[in-house]
């Protein structure tokens, strides 16, 4: 099956960080539910999920390409300028902020009161949620993207150096490591005792989660910054080679695979049986998750795409060019737009009225 595949447009535009909705305003959401999301422009912005009005914004001292993290009320976020920051969630007032050695692109996982993530100094932290003091850190070979996941006590990550971690969470030491044919950019996700991550080497590895031994290894056409998401014992992930794979969790076998204009670097997020996900042909698919019939596409933006998606009740939300969208999930029609500065690389976490977190995770939407 082939997506429509539209003639790429090179232009780009630059906006004051203003808010534009659409005219028809509807309560999908909870009235206090937000959004949060990071942006090239260096801000933290949290957004209302019914209007698309800003609440507040933080700056950082950086770009972010890292996606933002909640937890007891405040907000983790990581910028380009090497800093993690501490959040209030309300109020956008900094807590704390720790510097390491590098740009960080990784983003923050939180397990036990402990913020995990990597940094381009080669290194993963490990901080105290509360007071931002650092706990350990752990030495690489190579600068780290991959955003960590925390699974049972060991934390799991990759590396640029081309290898898969798995790191006592409370000590930093290493319990094993696995060599990948290339660098690491993709994030792992558990499932079932098996860690899935894509690499630079153009694999999807399915790797025992206790003994860092290989099951499978599924081949495509170009590298895997995406990470995998797991729903229903399928694995799904994107590729530079256009297309978004659906395999067999547990055997490596392709299901189906679906083509798209362009690359692929954003995670899929699977919800109610459909997949969403954004390729560099400009376009955001929702997708059937069984057939990988395409149900609706929506044009957001003539640049890269990298942001992935969350679902909150009725609503899509995901970044685009210079644009946070809110999406009708059945039509594939949009409700409102946010606008920024620069580019959105991150993706959204959602804070509902009843304090639920929402946010596009390595194995789906999740809360």
């Amino acid at each position: 099956m082939k997506f429509k595949n539209n003639h790429r447009k090179v232009f780009f535009t630059l906006t004051l960080a203003t808010i534009l909705f659409s005219c028809k305003k509807e309560d999908n959401l909870p009235g206090s539910t937000t959004v949060y999301i990071g942006s090239g422009d260096g801000k933290l912005y949290a957004i209302d999920a019914n209007m698309g009005e800003k609440k507040w914004e933080f700056p950082t001292g950086g770009e972010i390409f890292s996606s933002p993290t909640i937890a007891n009320g405040i907000v983790y976020i990581c910028s380009e300028n090497g800093k993690l920051y501490a959040v209030d969630a309300k109020t956008g007032i900094k807590k704390w902020d720790f510097l390491t050695g590098g740009g960080i692109y990784s983003s923050p996982t939180i397990a036990n009161g402990i913020v995990y993530f990597g940094s381009d100094d080669y290194k993963l932290y490990a901080i105290d949620a509360k007071t931002g003091i650092k706990k350990w850190e752990f030495l690489t070979e190579g600068k780290i993207f991959s955003s960590p996941t925390v699974v049972n006590g060991i934390v799991y990550f990759g590396s640029q150096d081309g290898k898969l971690y798995a790191v006592d969470a409370k000590t930093g030491i290493k319990k094993w490591q696995f060599l990948t044919g290339n660098g690491i950019s993709s994030s792992p996700t558990v499932a079932n005792g098996i860690i899935y991550i894509g690499s630079d080497d153009y694999k999807l590895y399915a790797i025992n989660s206790n003994t860092g031994e290989k099951k499978w290894e599924f081949l495509t056409g170009n590298g895997i910054t995406s990470s995998p998401t797991v729903s229903n014992g399928i694995v799904y992930i994107g590729s530079a080679d256009y297309r978004l794979y659906a395999i067999d969790a547990i055997t490596g076998i392709m299901k189906w695979g679906a083509i798209t204009g362009d690359i692929i670097l954003s995670s899929p997020t699977v919800v109610n049986g459909t997949v969403y996900f954004s390729s560099w042909d400009n376009h955001f698919y929702a997708i059937d998750a069984t057939t990988g019939t395409k149900k609706w596409e929506y044009f957001i933006g003539f640049d890269m795409l990298w942001s992935s998606a969350v679902v909150v009740n009725d609503l899509v939300l995901v970044g685009g060019a210079f644009t946070l969208y809110a999406i009708d999930v059945a039509t594939g029609t949009l409700k409102w737009e946010f606008d920024v500065n620069s580019h959105l690389y991150s993706s959204p976490v959602v804070l509902t009225k009843d304090n639920k977190i929402e946010y596009s995770s390595l194995s789906g939407n999740k809360q």
